[in-house]
């Protein structure tokens, strides 16, 4: 087994894009509450910090070492799909009680609205799929973007007293800022630069969430993001025509 590529493996879980990171990103989405007094420890909720982190691993942000990883050129590690069953499974794990139709409509439309970027791309290795340049890709890609960032908080909310809430809100606005953030932009900064970026997006994010949650636009929040997402999918759908 090549060293380098467990030492990259061993980074990526552990300090950058998962691990460290994400606990930075999650405490930036946090409320206060959440942030310094977390609550909820339980096993499910270690559970799904888990999945949640190794999702988070595999996101291709800038000097992500995931395509260092031993395997098929990097590929395979920075596979859409494998991203997101593992926050699906940690979602799943961590998220209590029943789930509503809205709720499971919401999150079904989240994860379809990426999917539907692959299967336009013809490949789920995200970097492709980011890189893909079919007329309305690109508008699909940010349609997608902006609906995981409308559905994650509404998704995770029945988590909200749970140590699960913030890391898994957190790996859905690394998603989203993955989507957004055309990919020659990604290229530019040093890691530094993006991260600290990153950072300050996901705290304006997380601001901006709960302003919006104590307001009267909150019900509309999962019928934007079911809007959003659905014609993301059509985007991608006339792309993968033209």
């Amino acid at each position: 087994m090549d060293p380098v590529g467990v030492l990259a493996a061993v980074v990526a879980l552990a300090v950058y894009p998962g691990g460290l990171f994400l606990g930075l990103v999650a405490a930036a989405v946090a409320s206060p509450a959440q942030r310094w007094r977390p609550r909820g420890w339980t096993p499910t909720a270690v559970a799904g910090i888990v999945g949640a982190g190794l999702a988070a691993a595999l996101l291709p942000l800038a000097g992500a070492p995931a395509t260092a990883l031993p395997g098929s050129g990097g590929g395979a590690q920075t596979n859409l799909l494998a991203v997101e069953l593992l926050l699906a499974v940690a979602v799943v794990i961590a998220v209590p009680g029943s789930w509503t139709r809205l709720r499971l409509a919401t999150a079904a439309a989240a994860g379809a609205a990426p999917l539907a970027l692959a299967a336009a791309s013809s490949t789920f290795a995200l970097p492709a799929v980011l890189a893909a340049s079919r007329p309305g890709l690109g508008a699909a890609r940010t349609l997608a973007g902006a609906a995981l960032l409308l559905a994650a908080p509404y998704v995770v909310a029945p988590a909200e007293d749970t140590a699960a809430s913030a890391p898994m809100l957190g790996v859905f606005a690394l998603m989203a800022a993955v989507l957004l953030v055309p990919p020659a932009v990604l290229a530019r900064p040093p890691v530094v630069v993006e991260a600290l970026a990153v950072l300050a997006g996901c705290l304006v994010y997380g601001l901006a969430g709960r302003v919006v949650a104590r307001s009267r636009l909150r019900i509309l929040i999962p019928f934007l993001a079911l809007g959003l997402a659905g014609a993301s999918v059509a985007m991608a759908a006339f792309a993968a025509r033209a």
